[in-house]
């Protein structure tokens, strides 16, 4: 089952960041964490761990260190340092505990978590969606292969504004809204058309965000962003793949329609923000996750 509950999570008290790979207050369970600047009410990051909370959480202790940390083993770890740099400020973290979801139930309550935070801020949390403080690169991951090939770096200071430092956007509308599948967001989405039949008529540059859904569903198979072309020319591909997590939704492509939105006007982090939006809001309406969501 894919279903989710739309409810709040229970979030546990605040505790510093600092040595919570140590702190007991923190559990071990999977779940959501949420980290802010100590005195401010916005989030920094929003994130979500099967591996346990107290052990996720203390993979950012690099966020104290005297160098920017590589962007794994957690990927907000470079902002939350070039942030400390600028501001010298301290942070905290809040945990709720999800023990029992399934991974693609437990992102889609993330998903949730992020789009409450944007309808209620007017903004994602600072570093979600890969981005950085501006005066700041981001580290490259930390590899083998990245090394091998000369490719792995630290981030550090930087004159350039990046596309990491554009801003994101605000919501492009209501994740509770009227309408289903049909009217997600309140956006102007193309009619639905049969997989074939609607690339044709894409040059294969547009860019922007796609639905999936099988012939005259009321729920969707896939929600995603990108080149619309390509991405939804994949799915189709891995329905020819037997052992794919997603083949049981794209191995019939004759059955598989499609709805898009051109969004040449946003960058790919902002392209991300709508994209977890539209998943929030799916969640919330249809009370599950899209069928072939978060598998691969």
């Amino acid at each position: 089952m894919r279903q989710v509950s739309p409810k709040e999570p229970v979030w546990s008290d605040w505790q510093p960041l600092f040595k919570a790979g140590r702190n007991k207050a923190i559990p071990r369970d999977a779940g959501l964490y949420r980290i802010r600047r100590v005195g401010q009410q916005s989030l920094d990051y929003i994130g979500q761990t099967g591996m346990g909370l107290r052990q996720r959480l203390g993979m950012l202790s690099g966020v104290f260190r005297d160098i920017m940390p590589y962007n794994d083993p957690h990927t907000a770890g470079p902002a939350l340092w070039a942030l400390k740099q600028l501001e010298d400020c301290q942070y905290e973290a809040s945990v709720a505990v999800m023990p029992d979801l399934s991974t693609p139930q437990r992102k889609a309550q993330e998903c949730i978590a992020i789009a409450r935070h944007r309808l209620d801020y007017g903004q994602s949390p600072t570093f979600n969606f890969g981005r950085m403080p501006l005066g700041y690169s981001k580290s490259t991951g930390n590899t083998r292969a990245l090394a091998a090939r000369g490719k792995r770096w630290r981030g550090g200071p930087t004159g350039e504004v990046l596309a990491c430092h554009v801003p994101g956007r605000g919501p492009e509308g209501p994740i509770d809204g009227d309408g289903g599948v049909d009217n997600l967001l309140g956006l102007n989405w193309s009619d639905w058309a049969f997989v074939d039949r609607a690339l044709d008529d894409l040059t294969g540059v547009e860019v922007g965000l796609y639905l999936l859904r099988r012939r005259g569903a009321n729920e969707l198979l896939y929600i995603g962003e990108g080149k619309i072309r390509d991405r939804v020319t994949a799915h189709m591909k891995k329905g020819r793949i037997p052992d794919h997590p997603q083949a049981f939704a794209f191995a019939d492509p004759a059955d598989v329609e499609t709805s898009f939105i051109q969004r040449d006007d946003l960058t790919k982090h902002q392209l991300l923000e709508v994209e977890n939006d539209l998943i929030a809001a799916h969640v919330i309406q249809v009370g599950e996750v899209p069928a072939a969501q978060f598998l691969g």
